[in-house]
Parts: C-alpha cells; structure tokens; sequence
C-alpha cells in the first residue's frame, strides 16, 4: 500500500544526500537522519553483511576503511566498486543510499513514494541511467531532474516575477566535494541550461584539507610520530582519532561562518589550535578563487554580462561559507543570492522543476560483473520507521508557477555534454546561437531583458554593462514621476582589517552619529567628520551582531552573535560608559526599541518570543510568545508605544497588545512557501498617525492595513525584484519608501502611485556573508528632506527635494 499524493525530492550529492517530502497538501519537510537534515552518501560494505549507509558507514569505517566507500556519486562511471574484497556494484551502492532515504520518509507497512532525483547537468545518458536504474530498485516511479535546474526552480520559486521569462541567472554550486557553475535561462514552462562548467577537485573537503596541511606545518616538527599517525594511521585507535581529527576540522570551518574564531583538538598531542576566520579565509582562498575564476569565464563564454544577470544563486554546504559570496560580489560586482541552508535548496527546488527526459542508450550497458553483498529492503542499522508529524507551522503549501511575462529572447540555448570529470566548458553553440553572440556583447546586452522583465536595455544597464542611474532616466519619462538626484555615499573607516571588518552601519536618530557593527567591537564616529568618537565598545572575546540607538540617540545597545556570547548590553553615549547588561541566554534576531528610550524590544533567536525591557532600569517588561517556528525577525511600535506589531511566520504579521502583551490580530499577507528557519520574515511599520502599518511581502509588494479594523486597505502595485526587505513612512506620512531586491521605491499614500522613479541597483543591500548581521534599513530624516539607507558597510542619503521636499 502506496502513500498516495507524498512526494520525495532527494538531492543525492558527492559527500551527502538530502531530501524533502512533499505532504498531499502541499507542506514541505525535510527529512532527519538522526536527528540532522544531511545523511552522509557513505557506504560501508562487510564481506557476508548488508550494506550500511549513513552515519552508521562512516562510524563502522573507522576500523575497516577498506570496506567504505565515502563518495559512490563519483563511481558513477564504474561498474563495481571493490569493498573489503567483494565487488560491490556501483547501482547497488546508490539504491542502498536511497533506500535509507526512503525508509525515512516512509511509515512501515507501506510502499515509498514517488521520487524525483538531482543530478549533474554534464551527466549523459549512460550516467543518467545507472542512476535512473538504482532508483527504480527502491521508488515506484522515480524521475530525474538537473541540479542548476533544481536550484534555479527553487529560487524562481521564492523570488516570483524577479525571474521573468528570457531573463538569466547563474547557480554557483559549491558541494562537499566538486563544483559546478551553470547558467540558466527562464522559459515559459520552467528553465533550460545554456551552459555548464565545474572543477572535480574543488569543495568543502579541499579546503578542509588545506586546513589540516596548515595544522602540520605546526604540529608535524613538534611530534612527527604522533602527527604520522594522524595523517597516516594504520592501527584502529589511528584511525579513530584521524577521523575525530578531519570531523574537529570540518565542525570549526562551519562555526567560523557565524564566529571570529574557533579551536581544533589534535588527538595523540592534546593540545587546541586556534583556528581565526583570518587563518580559514587565507587556506580557502586558493579553492575559492578558482571557482570564480571558473564562474567569470562561463559568463564570458556565453557573452552575458554579470550586471545582466536576473540572480546569482549559492547552493551547496560549502557556500555558506563568508568567503565565498564576497569573492563572487568583488569579482562580478553583483551581490549573491544566499540562504541560510543551502545545502537543501536542490532537493527542494527538485519538486517544482521539470524532470529530464528518460536516458536512451545506443547499447544497454553491461551487466555486474561479479555478486555484490545482499541488500536488504530494510537493513537491521536502518528500520523503517514512521514518517514524522510536522510542526503545526512547517505547513507550506507547494507554489503553482507564477504566470511569466513576455520578455524579449537571449541566446540560445547550449547543450551540455558528457565529459567525464572534464573542466571544459560543457556547451554546443546551435545555429542561433551563432547569430546572436556574432552581434557582440553590446547587441546582445541589447537583447537581454532587464530585472524587471521589460526588453531592450531597460533600468538594469545602458547596454554597455554600465549601470543606469536614475538621473539618466530623466530624458525618457519626462511626464512621469520625478527623479531623485544620485545619492550621498557615507563609508565609515575600515580600518579593523579582516579581524576586525565592519559588519553594518546605523545612524542615531538625530543623525550625528555613527555606529559600526564590527566583528570585535563596535565603533562610534562623527556623522559629518567621520572622526571616531571615544573608545570602541569592546568585550574581551566577545562578537558583535547587532546595535541600535534610542530614540534620544542618548544609549546604544549592543547584542553579541551568540557564539562567544549572547549578551545584549547597554551604553551610555558618547562616552560608551557601560549600563549593564541586558539578558544573556539568546541570540538576538532583532532589536527596536519603541517611541522611548524607556522600551526596547529583544528579539530570541531562532525561537519566536519578544521580550520586552526598560533599559534605563534594566528591567524586564515580560514577553510575548509566537508560534512561528522561525525567528521573529521585524519589530515596529506604535507612535503612542501601545500597540507592537511582529512578523509571525508565512507571511503573516501579529498585532499585540504591549501592557498585557496578548495577541490582538493575525494578518494574512503574501504566504512564504519554504523551510521555516529560511523564512524572510516581514518588515513592518507605523504610519505617524498610528492608524496604518504598512507591511512587506515576499512577492514584492506592500500592503496597508487599518490598525484599528485589521483590513487590509490597500497595496501598492509595481513589484521589487525580491522579497520586501524595509519599509519606512516619511514624518507627515504622506510618503512610504519601501526597499526590495536591488530596487528602492517611494510611494504617495493617498494615490497609490509612484512619488519618485524607481531606483535601481541602489547598493548591495544584500550583504556579501551568506549570514546576514544586520538586514537593511531605510529611514527619512526627521525634517523629510533625506531618505537614508543604512547598509552592510555604507550609508546612502536622497535628497528629497524633487518630491517637493523643503529645502535646506
């Protein structure tokens, strides 16, 4: 008996393998292997035994590593892989791995159901068929889909119209093991790969290995036998402690995409070595930079400018890591795409791609040569066992495909090949093809739509790969709305280095100061001199996440990342005398403090509680509890403090009564269909009056709701080209700016129509970590005569003036 309407999609990688299940209702879960969203691709294989996936492979792989096969994706071409003296067949070794997958998702009892699977785009039929094949052995019916294919269809799948038909992006594809960058094009029933391009010896395990190549300079002249050991074991106690060696290494490389530094225990010497982000950074770079290397030159191959590009996307574990999205952002000079797990993206996106068609094979391929170990439809280490309930918010209904706009045609696209581990561009160009890249980059920058759809060379570039400002605008919309002078850039001193980088920027409320959130302290400047003021507020050990001043511009607030510490401490300014701390038991998603400096909200990260505080007197208010899954991540009081308002996961946003802190509304937005600890979130605000909250959508829009009736009383159209990061009323609230993608818009309330021509590539506002600090921040300055943006690194102030703004 099938479970009828579930639906498995399964990201079988190099080094691990992930999955989603889709319920008949649309919500999405993802799969734990004991207790975590990877289950490594390992097989383990004991002359006489079943075959062991998982976890359990590579613990049982610590005795006999000559029965384990880490990474049996890369045997694909191979038709038996030989395991303690037995050939195991390669087919066999990959439906052991999938049927560990489908044991989980599967109660007992009943049969799997339907999978689709990813794999490389390079893959030929032959390859496609081992895997096809290995996958019927456990599924029902079984489909495969291409990985760039998968992750470009996830993002489309977030992102809505900011992927309108003919426009392009780029999926930068860093796994445990291999690399690949594709770029894709959007047609009208899903996307198609124009070209493909990888490197086989670049990922997380390179680097990792780069890392344990460092540790032996030291540590190999001090003990060469007990290093030997490590790097050579022969003994099962060497090969334990190697293993505990290689994980220390692995787990220290991911703390550092949240933390400065981390320690690695060396097993046999017993001593820590201090590993900084500096030290990581300096061994991943080599491996980085070939993958930009290798990404720059695919663009260049198909003669797409970067600047052209719809999005740039980072999937695979290996792309959290900082580096990686801020070498892409230096060297392409556009801002990557990321989420906050990525390695599930391709097992998601599977579920809304098209599937490839079915592999067809000049000549069937030969048989196993040899019997390989039973396997069994459910190994003693694996038990099927029953499918886990969600959580009553991990409810996401799969999205239907939005309906794309026309747009004018890009190339054509480039068939990948067969090309066995091969670093050569894998792409044909067709007779089309030929006509449109003999026109040159400027004909074919011409031909490309622009980030919002439209064709011809549009807002997104003049054409030539340079951006167009607004002010360039001005000749073509002589009867539209006015255009806004370019902006004021302000850029606080970086003079910390790597140790000690700005991580963001905010401006006090009265606009004469500046604090710089840096990883190891947090520094106040001049706004207008941008001299430092005073000492750095600097903790020893401690990582800064997050600040923000009073409405008084009298204290500022500091809240640490929550690795080195969770503190979230008060400062007097602008002697930074120190006030106290706050709270110390949570990560801080948000901090707003209310229309004094006698309320400040606390927002518990990754839970979903606000707390609530006076911090003059350092005393609690009590909190509010949410039943989103994910971190609340936008907070907004009402001008009279009363009213608070909080994202509530889905789309939704919560009313909530301050005093007795119980939930007054639930308003339904623009839903988020996704993993929750991924969820965006949405901005919100008050308008002066208090009687509106305007509140950003995932789909790029922003509704107004009456405070008072809880009805939604209007929205303004025009999308942005992502989710609505920031929103913010301008002080006689007449005026909404709202902030989304690379677009800032401005709005007249009463109209709903534009008050100033969109302003486009405004800065990258997108932050280059994968983990962003800080999200962005728009404001109006207290006269309503400067809009200000508060980024990353950098402020940006519009001059009002053209909206009728009054003059200095």
């Amino acid at each position: 008996m099938g479970i009828g309407g579930f639906r498995l999609g399964i990201d079988f990688g190099t080094s691990n393998t992930t999955a989603i299940l889709a319920w008949p209702d649309g919500r999405l879960r993802p799969l734990l292997f004991d207790g975590s969203p990877v289950l490594p691709s390992g097989v383990y294989a004991e002359p006489g035994q079943y075959l062991v996936v998982g976890r359990d492979a590579v613990h049982a792989a610590r005795t006999r590593p000559e029965c384990f096969e880490p990474y049996p994706k890369r045997c694909i071409d191979d038709d038996s892989v030989l395991l303690g003296g037995v050939a195991v067949p390669v087919e066999r070794m990959v439906s052991a791995v999938l049927r560990r997958v489908a044991a989980e998702a599967t109660p007992a009892g009943e049969s799997p159901p339907p999978a689709v699977i990813t794999c490389p785009v390079g893959w030929g039929p032959q390859r496609r068929h081992r895997l096809l094949t290995a996958a019927q052995q456990v599924f029902p019916t079984a489909v495969l889909v291409a990985e760039p294919v998968a992750a470009a269809s996830y993002f489309a799948t977030m992102a809505g119209n900011r992927l309108p038909v003919d426009s392009h992006a780029l999926v930068y594809d860093l796994g445990a093991g291999t690399f690949d960058a594709s770029v894709v094009r959007r047609t009208r029933d899903g996307f198609e790969v124009l070209a493909s391009d990888g490197l086989p010896d670049a990922g997380g395990l390179d680097i990792d290995a780069a890392i344990v190549a460092s540790l032996g300079r030291t540590y190999a002249g001090r003990d060469p036998a007990a290093w030997g050991r490590l790097v050579q074991p022969e003994t099962r106690a060497d090969r334990r402690a190697s293993r505990a060696l290689w994980d220390d290494v692995r787990t220290g490389k991911e703390l550092l995409s949240r933390t400065a530094s981390t320690l690695v225990h060396i097993p046999f010497l017993d001593d820590d070595a201090p590993l900084p982000r500096e030290q990581l950074e300096q061994l991943a770079l080599p491996v980085l930079a070939r993958t930009v290397d290798i990404t720059r030159s695919l663009l260049a191959t198909v003669g797409i400018e970067p600047t052209n590009l719809a999005g740039l996307f980072l999937v695979g574990g290996a792309s959290r890591m900082p580096l990686a999205a801020s070498l892409l952002h230096q060297r392409l000079g556009i801002a990557p795409t990321v989420v906050e797990q990525p390695e599930l993206v391709v097992a998601e996106g599977s579920l809304h791609a098209r599937p490839l068609p079915s592999p067809v094979l000049a000549t069937p391929p030969a048989p196993p040569a040899s019997p390989a170990p039973p396997v069994s439809p459910t190994p003693p280490s694996f038990p099927a066992v029953p499918a886990i309930e969600p959580r009553p918010l991990a409810a996401y209904p799969l999205p239907s495909a939005a309906e794309p706009r026309p747009s004018a045609p890009g190339p054509a696209p480039v068939a990948p090949r067969d090309d066995r581990r091969s670093r050569r561009t894998r792409w044909v160009v067709v007779a089309a093809s030929v006509l449109v890249l003999s026109l040159g980059t400027t004909g074919l920058v011409a031909l490309l739509p622009d980030r919002n759809g439209s064709g011809g060379t549009g807002t997104g570039g003049t054409g030539t790969g340079t951006p167009t400002t607004a002010a360039s605008l001005s000749p073509t919309t002589p009867a539209g709305p006015p255009v806004l002078p370019e902006p004021r850039r302000v850029a606080v001193p970086d003079d910390g280095g790597n140790s000690d980088a700005v991580r963001h920027v905010t401006l006090s409320p009265d606009g004469k100061l500046i604090a710089a959130v840096r990883r190891k302290s947090v520094r106040l400047y001049d706004a207008s001199t941008l001299k430092q003021i005073g000492d750095p507020v600097d903790v020893g050990g401690e990582a800064y996440w997050n600040a923000t001043f009073s409405p008084d511009s009298r204290t500022l607030i500091t809240a640490a990342d929550g690795l080195t510490s969770a503190a979230v401490r008060v400062w007097g300014l602008p002697h930074q005398t120190s006030g106290g701390t706050l709270s110390d038991a949570f990560w801080t998603s948000c901090l707003a403090y209310g229309p004094t400096a006698k309320l400040l909200a606390v927002c518990d990260g990754p839970g979903s509680s606000v707390r609530l505080w006076d911090p003059n007197r350092r005393r609690s208010l009590g909190r509010i509890d949410s039943d989103n899954a994910a971190a609340i991540k936008y907070v907004a009081f009402s001008p009279d403090g009363r009213t608070m308002a909080t994202d509530g996961g889905q789309g939704t946003t919560l009313l909530w009564d301050v005093a007795s802190r119980k939930r007054l509304a639930v308003l339904r937005g623009a839903p988020y269909d996704g993993i929750p600890l991924n969820d965006p979130g949405a901005p919100v605000t008050f308008s002066p009056d208090g009687r509106t909250l305007a509140v950003g959508g995932v789909d790029g829009r922003v509704a107004l709701w009456d405070v008072a009736d809880r009805k939604k009383i209007g929205e303004f159209n025009g999308r942005h080209t992502n989710t609505v990061a920031a929103v913010a009323f301008s002080p006689d609230g007449r005026t909404l700016a709202s902030l989304g993608g690379t677009t800032l818009r401005l709005w007249n309330v009463a109209t709903r129509e534009p008050a100033a021509a969109i302003i486009d590539n405004v800065a990258d506002y997108y932050s280059s970590l994968p983990v962003q600090f800080k999200g962005p921040d728009i404001r109006f300055g207290a006269d309503g005569r400067t809009l200000i943006g508060c980024f990353d690194t950098h402020l940006l102030m519009w001059d009002l003036a053209p909206l009728g703004a009054p003059a200095r």
